[in-house]
């Protein structure tokens, strides 16, 4: 089956009543305006069968390196050959009609998936993508195909490493689209299920069943300990899980990742890696193990119930910063080796090490944003020291998220695709939500500094000049972002929306007089059915996935992407930007502004 223009073929997966059936479509010329799956997701065929629209293996393939080169390089979770001779396999029992597992099936569409949602028009030419609207399409639809055969798999098939891999990536798109939504958390918490359900809490532990040869025993830990440090690094966010976690370190026997390239992982021993000098392909994995640590130490160091942090002692406080301290002075050995890297460093490694820069200096601005709020009359050494923190912090990200976005907005690299042609290839980084959501927020930080405000002391003026422009060039650096990502335009809405809130209310009641659609912008996106429908909003402004029934994830799938990119167009960012610095919220607009922001659902 190699040519565009072969025959369908289809095999069919009789599960207890429920048929899916796959069928492998040829890809259709650039032109089309929705390639490769014309129709949608899964479609009820006759009889009653679900048809699930797989891509030819060619797209797939093509697909696939798309994801090894863009997608995997922080989330280590699938080795690449043992991968490849599963979509190899796959497509071969289907052109002989034979069976598909599902969870096979959902991993190769999740991958199909990522790769489009990251396409740009700089990319290779055969994946026949026109725009990036088409790939955004297409990316949603083959979502909506992953979701329909995971639901399937849940109620019917035995667990499978596969179907926890295609849940883990599918739930890191969704946290790109939509942050910290019900939709996130659900796949975050089926991932958390089927991995213990399937005794990956236990890889190392003696006398278990067979855990698989070396390279699934290695990837088992791997996808444990992703899960594990996300489940940590989720408990010092904003919102209803702050400060809390399911998975308690005491309850499981699972070995640290091994420092090695993927390539390395069938012909070194199970207890041999590289050393901690060499940038490898899992340094900032395991760097991010080590942030997560800190947060869950941070996570048990904090009483539940005592709202921020401002309340406690800044004895106490200033222990619990010392934590970031240590890991940003001790990181691995291999993210401070000075420019150039190696010639042997990973792809994109300097991406990497700005992006775990990012992460800890996010999660520590966010702690200490308390106090920023006007303090009192005199000044406090230990008060001020934390503030001052706060806002280098801050600044840190701004500098590093800035810099990634200006990285990728202008770097190009010349590539010869597999049919032979000449493309320039660009970075897709700027779809990554979580990297415009914590600039966004850095900015909203630094313009809260009193410093900034008309009343300031006027031995600081060219100081907080220098401050208003540099924030108003990353305001300018974000709305050219978001001329290239609808979704990035969607998001900067909604949260520009917060900024013009009115603030002389108190925060309930300002939050009751919000639109729906503008209180959760994460029900605008694609993952939700019904975005008027607020009957089932928990306290932290998502949505409760089990209140009044069980989350129905068919039905948070159903609607269909809106990309308007004359819309997108209408927004002026400088405009709002300007309005909100000039009217610095005071002591009680503050708290409001921040309680606002901590009900919208991506990380801060």
């Amino acid at each position: 089956m190699g040519n565009s223009g072969a025959a369908n073929y289809s095999s069919v997966f009789l599960d207890h009543g429920h048929d899916l059936t796959f069928g492998v479509y040829p890809r259709q010329l650039a032109g089309t305006q929705h390639p490769v799956l014309p129709n949608g997701g899964p479609q009820d065929c006759e009889g009653g069968s679900r048809d699930v629209r797989l891509p030819t293996r060619e797209d797939a393939m093509s697909l696939f390196d798309e994801y090894i080169e863009n997608a995997s390089y922080l989330l280590r979770i699938v080795h690449e050959p043992t991968a490849r001779q599963m979509i190899v396999d796959t497509y071969n029992r289907l052109s002989h009609g034979q069976e598909v597992e599902l969870g096979i099936a959902a991993l190769i569409l999740s991958i199909c998936a990522s790769s489009a949602f990251l396409w740009n028009d700089r990319g290779p030419s055969s994946l026949r993508f026109k725009t990036a609207e088409e790939a955004a399409h297409q990316s949603f639809l083959w979502r909506k195909a992953t979701l329909d055969i995971l639901d399937q798999s849940s109620r019917s098939s035995p667990k499978s490493l596969e179907a926890v891999q295609a849940t883990m990536i599918l739930a890191e798109q969704i946290y790109s689209l939509e942050g910290l939504s019900s939709t996130y958390h659900y796949l975050h918490s089926c991932s958390i299920s089927v991995a213990r359900q399937m005794s990956l809490h236990l890889v190392d532990a003696p006398n278990q069943p067979d855990q698989g040869n070396l390279i699934t025993r290695e990837y088992k830990r791997r996808i444990w300990w992703y899960l594990a440090s996300t489940d940590w690094l989720l408990g010092i966010m904003n919102g209803a899980l702050d400060r809390t976690y399911l998975i308690n370190p005491k309850h499981m026997i699972v070995k640290y990742p091994r420092h090695l390239n993927d390539e390395d992982v069938a012909t070194f021993a199970e207890d041999e890696a590289r050393p901690d000098t060499q940038p490898t392909e899992m340094s900032i994995f395991i760097q991010r193990i080590r942030l997560a640590d800190t947060c869950r130490r941070i996570i048990d160091g904090l009483p539940l119930g005592i709202g921020e942090i401002d309340g406690l002692p800044y004895e106490q406080v200033e222990a619990l910063d010392q934590l970031f301290e240590r890991d940003l002075t001790n990181l691995l050995p291999a993210l401070t080796h000075p420019d150039p890297l190696p010639p042997e460093a990973p792809a994109r490694f300097a991406f990497q090490k700005k992006t775990i820069l990012l992460a800890y200096h996010a999660r520590r601005a966010r702690l200490l944003r308390p106090y920023l709020r006007p303090g009192p009359a005199l000044h406090e050494p230990l008060r001020d020291k934390l503030r001052a923190t706060c806002l280098r912090s801050a600044h840190a990200v701004l500098q590093t998220a800035s810099a990634v976005l200006q990285d990728c907005l202008g770097e190009s690299t010349i590539v010869t695709t597999p049919d032979g042609s000449i493309v320039q290839k660009q970075p897709s980084s700027h779809r990554n939500g979580c990297i415009i959501n914590h600039l966004f927020m850095s900015c909203i930080v630094l313009a809260t500094d009193p410093t900034l405000s008309l009343g300031a002391s006027s031995t600081r003026d060219a100081e907080a000049e220098a401050r208003r422009l540099e924030l108003t060039n990353t305001i300018q650096l974000l709305e050219k972002v978001g001329k290239d990502s609808v979704m990035v335009t969607n998001m900067l809405r909604d949260l520009t929306g917060i900024l013009r809130r009115p603030r002389n209310q108190g925060v309930g009641a300002v939050a009751d007089a919000v639109p729906c659609e503008a209180a959760l912008p994460a029900l605008t996106s694609p993952s939700f059915k019904d975005a008027g429908d607020c009957t089932a909003i928990a306290s932290d402004g998502n949505v409760d996935p089990v209140q009044n029934g069980s989350f129905d994830m068919n039905s948070a799938m159903d609607a269909k992407p809106e990309w308007n990119l004359a819309e997108a167009d209408s927004i002026d960012l400088n405009e709002i930007w300007d309005e909100f610095i000039g009217n610095i919220p005071n002591a009680e607009g503050w708290d409001q502004l921040f309680a606002d922001l901590d009900t919208f659902p991506v990380p801060i």
